[in-house]
């Protein structure tokens, strides 16, 4: 069975040789077919792009597949059995990968709030590496004290004395947003907030990313009312505004609109209820402008230097039901709710004002969702502005996905949107176990992690909702779900093969090493989830558990999962259950002629059956 990530090259080569198969020569890609397949389209050296240090290795990262798993967390979660959000702990790109079998093609919004490339803010280098510390800092000419060692590897600050300080930050953007497209739904959208000193490069990798055409637009929200007061800033031009570029996944989308009235029809007739619209003029000169649209309505026509709104061919039609007449001497249509939208809405505007929340009451709301502890996060986004986003883009079941998690806004917003319009909208969460200082307020209030206190919001807002129910017991709005599982970025609860074997003695050692395929302390229940989600089974499946003779046998998508004993009994179970397919551990064979029997039983089922 593979046992790592999905294989990011493969599977574009897979889509490319769907789409063009004659490019293809003995299962490699002719690229003078490609070429001339491609002739008019094909770009030369001279070309427009963004290009930077370290690229070829960004996506060499993005293309490498891990072997990494999630560990499920029980204990720490709420409602495990039923819920339906997903809270995980760890480095985004390795979660990522993770998540491209699992769910690959079905997240309808993604909102991220990436770190600021301002010269104070810290990244993780590398990603993901298998050298000692020692080897990589030598690599890269660093020093220990300028960083420090988590768990997802070296926590270091770019600087803007360093001389590749964009391209560290767009090396760390790049896989995440080329792993975050490949989640999106076809009528997916991205958002992603960012401040002046990185948006015009984020503006070029998304355009390089997700196509230059899937550019939506891009929105000002205003950050700040209070000015920087301090000596060496305060008469200097004061930042008020962030940016949130906004990107579709295949194509320009439309989006929900607030309904804030109703047209008013006060007129009626022997047809039935209708309102009178005086037919509207514009200017006829400019793009807009059409000569067709200058035409005579009843024997009236429009200024100089104006056009009819509306064409010929709908006036003939008003005109034919009885529904075109003068009205005090002017062009006017009996216009009917059948005829157009009644709604009066408010449009998604590309401003989003001070009204909405800054980041100064942003910070105060958190705080008073974490009962005023101290936090240590300086800029939080307002839940009424994630809000927003979700509300324009999503519909009632819809999927939400932040992969830099930071406080939890995102997670806040789609709970609180839930509970006044009655949606059942679920989101996954993900935010670095990043390391607090101890020195901080923060981490005197009790907060080791960053992800401690992204864990702590969830409940704390979970709880609120529900003293709110109890307030209010007669609400007609559907409730949500709002239990949460959390999981925690791990190693593989599997050995891996170690291919550069130097003398048969290694080799031996090696064979007797991997006689049992897992480690020896390996949880059950981990490894279970291990091998759901590299079969690309959700994180919030249900698992059916059935037990026979001490043994449990796992069942949930169409699989059944043995990982502890094999017995015939066990065996008639599985075959009355009638799965898809069936995974076993090697392990629990007693030999391999048992193993090949029951591979024969399950072919001749039509079960496929895979062991590791």
């Amino acid at each position: 069975m593979d046992k790592t990530s999905l294989n990011i090259t493969q599977d574009i080569i897979d889509k490319l040789k769907q789409i063009l198969p004659q490019a293809f020569s003995e299962n490699n890609i002719d690229f003078d077919k490609l070429k001339t397949i491609l002739a008019d389209y094909t770009i030369t050296n001279e070309r427009y792009n963004l290009s930077w240090a370290g690229k070829s290795n960004a996506y060499k990262l993005l293309q490498t597949p891990i072997s990494d798993t999630l560990i499920p967390n029980v204990e720490q979660s709420i409602d495990w059995d039923n819920a339906q959000n997903i809270f995980i702990e760890g480095e985004n790109l390795s979660v990522l990968k993770i998540l491209q079998k699992s769910y690959y093609g079905k997240v309808k919004m993604i909102y991220i709030d990436p770190p600021y490339n301002t010269g104070s803010d810290s990244f993780i280098y590398p990603d993901k590496f298998k050298e000692s510390i020692e080897e990589y800092l030598q690599k890269i000419g660093d020093k220990y004290e300028e960083g420090k060692i988590t768990k997802s590897g070296l926590f270091r600050k770019n600087n803007k004395e360093n001389g590749h300080y964009h391209s560290n930050w767009l090396n760390m953007m790049l896989p995440r947003l080329f792993l975050a497209r490949n989640l999106l739904r076809d009528d997916g959208v991205i958002f992603i907030s960012i401040d002046d000193h990185e948006q015009a490069n984020l503006k070029l990798l998304c355009d390089e990313i997700f196509g230059g055409e899937n550019f939506v637009g891009n929105i000002a929200w205003e950050s700040k009312t209070k000015s920087q007061n301090t000596k060496t800033a305060y008469n200097k031009l004061q930042p008020k505004i962030e940016y949130v570029w906004l990107y579709t996944k295949n194509s320009y989308r439309n989006f929900n609109l607030k309904v804030i009235g109703e047209k008013n029809y006060s007129q009626t007739d022997e047809n039935g209820v209708f309102r009178y619209y005086k037919i509207e003029v514009m200017n006829s000169e400019g793009m807009r402008g059409r000569n067709s649209m200058i035409y005579s309505i009843l024997g009236i026509s429009p200024p100089i230097e104006k056009q009819w709104k509306i064409g010929q061919e709908l006036v003939s039609e008003f005109k034919a039901r009885g529904d075109l007449l003068l009205l005090d001497g002017y062009p006017t249509i009996k216009m009917r709710p059948e005829d157009e939208r009644s709604e009066i809405t408010e449009p998604f505007w590309g401003l989003v004002t001070k009204e909405l929340g800054t980041a100064e009451s942003a910070k105060k709301e958190l705080s008073e969702i974490l009962e005023n502890s101290k936090h240590g996060f300086e800029t939080v986004k307002p839940v009424e502005l994630v809000k927003k986003f979700i509300f324009h883009s999503t519909s009632k079941n819809d999927l939400i996905l932040d992969f830099f998690s930071g406080s939890g806004t995102t997670a806040q917003a789609v709970m609180e949107l839930n509970e006044e319009d009655g949606g059942n909208r679920t989101y996954i969460c993900i935010q670095l176990d990043e390391e607090i200082d101890q020195k901080s307020e923060a981490f005197k209030a009790g907060y080791t992690k960053i992800s401690d206190i992204t864990h702590t919001r969830i409940k704390k807002v979970i709880q609120k909702i529900q003293q709110q129910r109890l307030d209010k017991p007669n609400s007609e709005t559907q409730k949500q779900n709002l239990g949460f599982r959390k999981y925690t970025l791990a190693d593989s609860n599997f050995k891996e093969w170690q291919e550069n074997v130097q003398d048969s003695q290694e080799l031996e050692q090696q064979i007797l090493f991997h006689e049992l395929p897992q480690y020896q302390n390996s949880d059950i229940y981990a490894i279970l989830w291990e091998l759901m989600l590299k079969n690309g089974i959700a994180l919030d499946s249900i698992i059916k558990t059935i037990n026979i003779d001490d043994v449990n046998i796992y069942y949930t998508n169409n699989i059944a999962f043995l990982l502890e004993k094999y017995s015939q009994s066990i065996q008639q179970t599985i075959l009355a259950l009638k799965p898809q397919k069936v995974i076993a551990l090697d392990s629990i064979f007693i030999d391999d002629n048992v193993k090949t029997n029951a591979s024969l039983k399950f072919s001749d089922e039509n079960i496929e059956f895979e062991t590791i």
